[in-house]
């Protein structure tokens, strides 16, 4: 495009200057001295330069503009296109103009290289989410396929077939978790508190709604469920509300022991706050552990949950919690269980506005 604007110019001012030098050399008497025509043509070569040199000093002030803008969309370009994104392979002489240039268009040094690390860090994570779902949705998607090729196939009794498809069922529904509850985490990425709808309802009743719905899970696993019922009233998402609850209860159940054990249920209600305390007497978290196990996709003992966990309830507790003001704590110990604290500050409709 350049070449072809370039040479287009150089052949207009050709033009332009030989025109110039026929027309004076007809305009005036062949008597006419050689200096009126020599002065005429040189003024013609420099009115047919005038547009070379104007399209070119345009184009390197419009190309020195522009330079900031290319190098930031090169920068970010290289950060979110790459598919095989490595931090460590980012192009820091590229990242060190950027901010240059933002640092000498007014913006403060420090925001902007935080601004910077903001987005390598949402894209790292981007990177890691889609290769941790992609990991773990072939696990029950193996079993689901392993099982129903051997029924398939005649290679199994009545009882095994029986024990199978209890087996594809309990993947299948699996794997219909997984899949909610990255789309509600995804939802979280994207601002979900800013369209949902808040109201005021009873945390109580949905607490007892959950411990009933999980009774039967908890019978199973030989958990019995204490609650003292507190009638507490709460301004929040209740859809949201009642994942937290159901995953909780779920958690505490599902950690227990071999031989099974209590689950407590606690709420209590202050002037200023609301708590919910979850306490098992289950299989317990060492305490290296107690920082990651709300990062998704992340499990304690992955010989045990491979086949039941998601690995992204708890994480979705911390979003919910955090949505609404509140902060998760986790006490435990090995072997002897854990406590899950959840702290609401009490809030209404204005102070999540």
């Amino acid at each position: 495009m350049k070449n072809r604007v370039f040479r287009t110019l150089v052949i207009t001012m050709l033009l332009i200057f030989f025109t110039t030098l026929i027309l004076s050399i007809n305009f005036f008497e062949i008597d006419i001295r050689k200096e009126y025509i020599q002065i005429i043509a040189l003024c013609g070569f420099f009115i047919a330069l005038i547009p070379l040199l104007s399209n070119y000093l345009a184009h390197l002030l419009i190309e020195t503009s522009l330079k900031p803008v290319s190098s930031f969309l090169s920068y970010i370009t290289e950060i979110l296109m790459k598919d095989n994104y490595d931090e460590d392979n980012i192009n820091l002489e590229l990242e060190q103009e950027v901010l240059d240039y933002l640092v000498r268009y007014g913006h403060n040094s420090k925001d902007v290289k935080e601004a910077l690390d903001r987005v390598k860090h949402a894209q790292a994570l981007r990177k890691e989410f889609s290769a941790n779902v992609t990991h773990e949705l072939k696990s029950p998607l193996t079993s689901i396929n392993g099982y129903a090729e051997m029924i398939e196939n005649g290679m199994t009794s009545y009882e095994q077939s029986k024990e199978f498809a209890k087996i594809i069922h309990e993947q299948g529904n699996r794997l219909l978790s997984m899949i909610d509850e990255t789309i509600k985490l995804s939802k979280f990425d994207n601002n979900y508190v800013k369209t949902e709808r808040f109201s005021l309802f009873n945390l109580n009743d949905m607490i007892e709604q959950n411990i009933e719905s999980l009774q039967k899970f908890a019978q199973g696993k030989n958990v019995k469920i204490e609650y003292m019922p507190n009638d507490t009233h709460f301004y929040g998402n209740d859809k949201l509300m009642d994942d937290l609850i159901r995953n909780m209860i779920s958690n505490g159940i599902k950690y227990s022991k071999e031989e099974g054990g209590v689950l407590k249920i606690v709420l209590e209600e202050s002037l200023d706050q609301i708590v919910l305390r979850f306490i098992d007497q289950g299989i317990g978290i060492a305490e290296e552990n107690q920082e990651r196990i709300f990062e998704r996709f992340y499990v304690v003992n992955k010989s045990r949950d491979r086949k039941t966990g998601t690995g992204l309830g708890l994480s979705l507790v911390k979003n919910i919690a955090i949505m609404h003001k509140g902060k998760v704590q986790v006490k435990s110990k090995l072997n002897e269980g854990s406590e899950f604290i959840i702290t609401f500050p009490k809030l209404m409709e204005n102070d999540y506005r």
